[in-house]
């Protein structure tokens, strides 16, 4: 009888000490708005995405604003929505485009060129930094009670060649709502498979969820080789999940500060601005010369997002699966 009590009681015990972890799926819907490279390329959209296990599909439209745009040839005008399907497992993304009811089928991780890519900089992260301080400050959003924090994370990235430093610098204003079984759930398969599909797509990556914190602007900013800023990101998102609740509104403002170049004259930017050139190519020109020695004194890139809803209730395989009638480009 002792025995039998023994064999009874010792999995209870140990489901106690140790809780045994259930998977769920999980479904959330972001609003964001992209000020756009130094003013440039504006935009804002709506992301849902759906996770169950390994498998994702996110849901996105995307609308640019700003008279640039209109000088692209070809630049569609309206919102741009796209499907992103992602299967862990078959180590592949399926991009399926709506209006036309196409697809392209990708893997999730690139080839490496045969040659070497000479646009990229050689580049060591030297260094990470983080600080974050909750404020008095409180709000209601979409029906979460929220308090405020802000957060700053600086990166050092090292130019290898000639040792000279770059620094990224990102100021947060996160609204934060105390955690909830369905929040810890939700946020634990998000960074369960964000930590998946960041090691199935390899170095360079910046990872789901990465256009609303800014971090694809920041790729293409750095044009640096792919640990350094794989390490850099990693330890970003690491500091972001120590905030001691679910962010649900944040504002990100992107700085950077690169070593000065003897060839940049300040009578470049002078002399733009008296040229008989469109205000928007006045505009791009500016970005791409303070983008070549900026000193950091005003953001590069500003970011909008806050979180609509989130819920937990079991997914059919069909979200995660091609619809049929879509044909492959």
């Amino acid at each position: 009888m002792r025995f039998l009590f023994f064999r009874v009681a010792l999995p209870i015990l140990l489901t106690l000490w140790f809780p045994i972890r259930s998977s769920a799926d999980v479904q959330i819907s972001e609003e964001y708005q992209n000020s756009g490279f130094m003013g440039i390329g504006a935009s804002h959209g709506e992301i849902t995405q759906k996770i169950k296990g390994n498998d994702s599909s996110i849901d996105s439209s995307q609308d640019f604003s700003g008279g640039m745009m209109g000088l692209i040839g070809g630049a569609q005008s309206g919102p741009k929505r796209k499907i992103d399907i992602i299967r862990l497992q078959d180590k592949k993304r399926w991009i399926l485009d709506p209006a036309k009811k196409t697809y392209a089928e990708v893997p999730l991780k690139a080839q490496t060129p045969k040659k070497p890519n000479m646009s990229r900089i050689p580049v060591r992260l030297k260094g990470t930094s983080f600080k974050m301080t909750p404020s008095k400050m409180r709000k209601i959003i979409h029906g979460f009670k929220t308090r405020l924090y802000n957060a700053e994370f600086i990166m050092k990235l090292e130019n290898t060649e000639n040792k000279r430093v770059s620094t990224f610098k990102v100021k947060l204003k996160i609204w934060v709502t105390p955690w909830t079984l369905t929040l810890r759930k939700a946020h634990r398969e998000i960074e369960a498979f964000n930590s998946k599909y960041l090691k199935a797509t390899g170095e360079g990556s910046v990872g789901l969820g990465a256009q609303p914190l800014g971090l694809e602007m920041l790729r293409s900013m750095t044009h640096s080789s792919g640990k350094a800023l794989t390490r850099g990101i990693t330890e970003f998102r690491k500091k972001m999940s120590e905030i001691p609740g679910f962010p649900i509104e944040m504002e990100s403002d992107w700085y950077v500060s690169l070593p000065k170049q003897k060839s940049q004259s300040p009578a470049a930017l002078e002399g733009l601005k008296s040229a008989n050139l469109p205000e928007a190519t006045k505009n791009l020109l500016n970005g791409l010369l303070q983008a070549a020695n900026p000193n950091g004194a005003s953001p590069l890139i500003s970011m909008t997002s806050d979180v609509s809803s989130i819920k937990i209730a079991p997914l059919g395989e069909k979200s995660f699966q091609i619809p049929q009638g879509y044909r492959r480009k």
